[in-house]
Parts: C-alpha cells; structure tokens; sequence
C-alpha cells in the first residue's frame, strides 16, 4: 500500500499556490488535481508535473496550511 503526503507548494517565479504530494519513490507531484493520483482507479483532469527534491527546492517553496484550533465547549462552573 502506497502512502501519500499531500502539502502546498508556491512557484517562486509566479507566485502561483499550489498543491503537491510525494509518490512512491520519492518524486514530487504538482499541480491542481494531483491529489487524485493517490486512488489507482482515479485520474488527474488538470496538467501535472513530476520532479525531484532538488528540482522543488529551486523553483517550489513548500508552505503549511493556517492551523486553525478545533472549537471546543468550556463549562463553567
């Protein structure tokens, strides 16, 4: 069984946000519809590319969605 990571990338020429997931043998996958390529009876619609660590280090930066925290119920007493 496969294991993917999904996260957002930024292209540093363009400014462009992104996403992005790591395939099985430690390429990258970018762009907008990548995340499908995780389900093997699915398909991407959107363009794609595939590079490598070095290759997403020059022209990608990798960013972390906002945490936000779960809402929670404080009883008082």
């Amino acid at each position: 069984m496969n294991r993917y990571n999904k996260f957002f990338v930024v292209n540093l020429g363009t400014g462009r946000q992104t996403t992005a997931i790591t395939l099985s043998r430690g390429r990258i996958a970018i762009g907008d519809d990548v995340w499908r390529m995780s389900n093997k009876f699915d398909t991407c619609e959107y363009p794609y590319k595939i590079v490598n660590r070095s290759e997403l280090d020059m022209f990608y930066k990798k960013i972390s969605p906002a945490n936000y925290p779960l809402p929670y119920y404080e009883e008082v007493i």
